[in-house]
């Protein structure tokens, strides 16, 4: 009898586990409102060991363009062309946003990928592996107003990027997968033995 509950519990633990790793992102770019402004929060890091030499370039410009798959925090960046992005699609309505006097600004770690070009830029000398830290603010633009919708990119070799608007009404869907699974555990360690 204690046999079978362990299996159910094991299987129950690696099926948590399993859909737990697809909820997991290389980088995350968290898209909120802070008023009638937007914050996008780069976290994360990328294996670039795949790579050829970069080409090294000023990116003065902070930027959102939605509508072609597009992001930018300013700086000086190594620069990839060709990256292939999967999907190529974009990640929200909005036009391009940024640049000149929008008062669109960066703080911290340099970082650009456009899905429709194929352009991967990361912080000057980057090293694989190396956390990436950097907050976008779009000023009176709204999540809604950008139209920002969830997407997950997939890019060398398995990688991922994860735009997700963040919302205090919907729970992170990683949170959900734990929350089923202490559910389920409950539901088996309580579960009393058939009797015959």
């Amino acid at each position: 009898m204690k046999i079978t509950q362990f299996k159910k519990s094991s299987f129950a633990v690696a099926i948590v586990l399993l859909i737990s790793a697809f909820c997991h992102a290389d980088l995350v770019i968290e898209f909120s409102d802070d008023g009638t402004d937007t914050t996008a929060v780069l976290t994360g890091s990328v294996d670039i060991s795949t790579l050829s030499a970069p080409t090294s370039v000023n990116q003065p410009t902070s930027f959102v363009w939605a509508t072609n798959g597009a992001i930018g925090f300013a700086g000086f960046v190594d620069r990839w062309e060709g990256v292939a992005f999967v999907p190529t699609s974009p990640f929200g309505t909005s036009g391009f946003v940024g640049g000149g006097t929008s008062g669109v600004n960066t703080i911290g770690d340099e970082f650009q990928f456009n899905a429709t070009s194929g352009r991967l830029e990361l912080p000057e000398g980057y090293v694989s592996g190396t956390k990436l830290n950097s907050t976008l603010t779009i000023p009176g633009n709204t999540v809604t107003d950008l139209g920002i919708v969830a997407t997950q990119y997939s890019f060398l070799g398995g990688q991922t990027i994860k735009i997700q608007p963040v919302s205090s009404s919907i729970p992170e869907p990683s949170n959900l997968v734990w929350l089923s699974a202490l559910t389920g555990l409950c539901y088996l360690q309580r579960r009393r033995p058939e009797t015959r």
